[in-house]
């Protein structure tokens, strides 16, 4: 029932009768009405839920980025700048999302949801697959600054139909996407089966957020890509957990002949125009580990090594002191990471970065 034609009825109703001895009659006719009246009233979809995220750092390391002769790299960047709104409609729901922090408002979410039980959700629309964990954690909810390389590859938004669904311990995915070539002919497609162990490993990276009971999630991941180079694909694993304090995960990607991942994709201090594409070869095996260590309900400590298993064997270990103020809303990031690489026209490097955290994705 609309609430502000409810009311407005009622105020009226009630002004007329005030002065008056209604019988009980009156009363049933007068609710029959106003229930009539708000029953016509259409389901309008409005705005269920709204939420704003910013993301800043400053950036700088030696030797522009591992380029030799190249200057040292110093400065700021907006991370993300994103605004989200959500609703639902009867068994039905949407959202939409636009990140400015190219200056530009780049559409992310804008997709469709019908809720069929527990066990089945389908989404059509423009969306985030669900391929890795480190792909689809929000970024405020992530315990580097950065995604691991793994992540960043397939950090992407696509438009394209899913459908998930969760039964006892397991949680099952399926997406189907345009892929790299858009409209066109092929598509990108993948399906995922995750085992969550004693509750699961939670929406957060690290242990930041969980009890003292050991507990984890683990997944197993297959896709293919016929919009790059024929039919290729990927096959990957992943685990995250804790246990008390102790954060811990790990994932691999063993990816076919003639297909290559474009690694450097969100990974804010990389890229070509810096010395490193970081991209994987071919018939190539790229890896994550992390561990972390919750000191206390403010600090968490953590240490990362990502290994790209490229001609250049590049790899890249990275130390993170994370300072929550509230929690997850409002979190300060420091890193220093270290690159090192064989490319004879690039050198090693390190770097240091620090973020500013303020809201939410959700």
């Amino acid at each position: 029932m609309n609430k502000f034609v409810t009311t407005a009825l009622a105020v009226a109703a009630l002004g007329t009768v005030a002065n008056a001895q209604p019988k009980e009659s009156d009363w049933l006719e007068l609710d029959r009405e106003i229930n009539s009246l708000a029953s016509a009233v259409p389901a309008t979809g409005a705005i269920g839920g709204w939420a704003l995220l910013l993301r800043s750092a400053f950036i700088y390391s030696s030797d522009e980025l591992a380029q030799i002769g190249g200057e040292d790299t110093s400065g700021f960047k907006i991370l993300d700048a994103r605004f989200s709104a959500w609703g639902e409609i009867e068994n039905y729901g949407w959202r939409v999302s636009y990140n400015l922090f190219d200056g530009s408002a780049a559409l992310e979410d804008a997709y469709a949801y019908w809720l069929c039980g527990e066990w089945f959700t389908a989404t059509m629309g423009n969306f985030r697959a669900n391929v890795f964990r480190s792909n689809t954690v929000w970024e405020e909810n992530q315990l580097f600054i950065d995604r691991s390389h793994i992540g960043a590859a397939f950090d992407r938004f696509d438009t394209g139909l899913g459908a998930r669904g969760d039964y006892q311990d397991f949680s099952w995915y399926i997406n189907i996407m345009n892929g790299s070539n858009g409209k066109a002919s092929g598509h990108f497609w993948n399906a995922r089966l995750e085992y969550h162990w004693n509750g699961g490993a939670g929406d957060f990276e690290g242990s930041y957020g969980h009890g003292d009971d050991p507990q984890g999630s683990f997944g197993l991941v297959y896709g293919m890509d016929d919009t790059v180079s024929g039919d290729t694909g990927f096959f990957g694993l992943d685990a995250n957990g804790t246990a008390g304090p102790i954060g811990w995960g790990a994932e691999v990607a063993m990816i076919d002949e003639d297909y290559t991942l474009g690694l450097d994709t969100g990974i804010h201090w990389s890229g070509a125009a810096n010395g490193l594409s970081f991209a994987n070869d071919d018939d190539s095996t790229p890896w994550t580990v992390f561990v972390s260590y919750l000191i206390n309900q403010e600090f968490q400590a953590a240490l990362r090594l990502l290994d790209f298993d490229n001609v250049f064997d590049e790899s890249v270990i990275t130390l993170a002191l994370i300072y929550y103020q509230s929690g997850m809303a409002a979190k300060w990031n420091a890193e220093v990471f270290s690159i090192s690489t064989d490319d004879p026209g690039a050198d090693d490097t390190t770097g240091f970065q620090l973020s500013l955290n303020l809201g939410s994705s959700l």
